[in-house]
């Protein structure tokens, strides 16, 4: 009779855990690789990957406020530089979207080590990746998290210098971080 429960309960046990092999796996927060090569009257050439969402004095990240109707990209060096693109996307979706279509559609770029601030003239911003990481949006007060894929271009010209200088950029993106209300 021991023979029958201890087999029993084996059995039981097998049975539970073959159970647990059904669990979907989590996919691994992506490595940000962020890349901007800037030429013309300034030139820069900015390349840093982060490791999986983390940050050092490097960061770039994106939001997109609904209200706005506008995605959001900022990326920056602590103390060195920082630049800004606001495109009108309609969501956090795939797709090209011309810069300077609207006062809020615009890319800057601010060289903090010079002084020198740029805006864009034209443009465009090409989102080639976006998929929905974690979606929480529908909770109050709650974001969806996307990761984004793109590239951009402008011409920009220097804020406030007579004559205007001019600068034109190009980057890259893979892995970004979207916060989406």
């Amino acid at each position: 009779m021991n023979l029958k429960i201890m087999l029993g309960a084996l059995l039981l046990v097998a049975f539970l855990f073959s159970a647990c092999d059904n669990t979907p796996e989590v996919e691994p927060l992506p490595d940000l690789t962020f890349k901007v090569e800037i030429t013309g009257s300034l030139s820069r050439n900015i390349d840093f990957t982060l490791p999986m969402g983390t940050a050092d004095t490097r960061a770039a990240n994106g939001s997109y406020s609904s209200q706005l109707n506008s995605l959001i990209i900022n990326g920056l060096e602590s103390l060195e530089w920082n630049l800004n693109l606001n495109a009108m996307t309609g969501g956090v979706r795939t797709g090209t979207f011309q810069l300077n279509q609207d006062q809020i559609d615009i890319l800057s770029f601010v060289d903090q080590n010079v002084g020198r601030g740029f805006s864009s003239t034209s443009g465009s911003l090409t989102v080639t990746k976006a998929e929905l990481f974690q979606g929480v949006g529908s909770t109050i007060g709650g974001a969806d998290d996307y990761y984004i894929d793109g590239n951009f271009s402008a011409v920009l010209l220097e804020n406030g210098a007579i004559p205007p200088a001019t600068i034109n950029v190009s980057g890259s993106f893979k892995g970004l971080n979207v916060k989406a209300n």
